[in-house]
This record gives C-alpha cells, structure tokens and sequence, in this order.
C-alpha cells in the first residue's frame, strides 16, 4: 500500500523509495526552518509517565494536533521513534509559534 503523507507530515520533502518491495520515505529531510533555528529558540519539555513513548500526545498538547509531532523528531534528531522518548527525559522542542508559521 503506499504511503500517502498529509500536508503536516515530515516527508512532504522527501521522495518516497522503494525498500524490500514495499514503499517508504527512508530518511528524511529537516524542514528549512527547524535547520534555521536559532539555539534560543528552542524550548524544553521533561517527558513524564502519561507521554513516554506517545509523541502524538505531546505534539496534541503543545502544538494542538498530533499531526505536528515530526517537529519534535526533527528538533532532536530521532530516528528510530519507537517508545522515544523516555520517561523523565528532557526533550527540545520547537516553539509552537514558529511551527505554524511555518506551515
């Protein structure tokens, strides 16, 4: 089946390839503007037990949508998402100002 990102997704950038026969995105690439920010910009956020593991619930609460939790992948340069982050883990996030005016 292949893969078909929404217009928030992290691999709009990305031209999808062709792995084991199925269809991916492979690595991806950082939004101009998550490669830009300055180290001022960037914010904090301690992972507690209610979010380990669930970027979906953490992009939901500081940016409104869990459609913008590659923001958070990209900002701490993740690449294997599964159970990331940990509990009591500190994570750089980008504030969500700058993400929407960025979309």
């Amino acid at each position: 089946m292949p893969v078909e990102p929404n217009s928030f997704s992290r691999f709009n950038d990305t031209k999808p390839i062709i792995f084991r026969g199925e269809e991916t995105f492979g690595i991806t690439k950082k939004r101009q503007f998550i490669r830009d920010l300055p180290p001022e910009d960037v914010g904090y956020f301690t992972v507690d037990s209610t979010n380990a593991g669930r970027l979906d619930l953490i992009a939901s609460e500081l940016y409104g949508s869990p459609f913008y939790a590659w923001t958070i992948l990209d900002v701490n340069h993740v690449k294997d998402a599964i159970g990331w982050p940990k509990i009591g883990q500190t994570i750089l996030v980008v504030p969500s100002s700058i993400v929407l005016a960025n979309l």
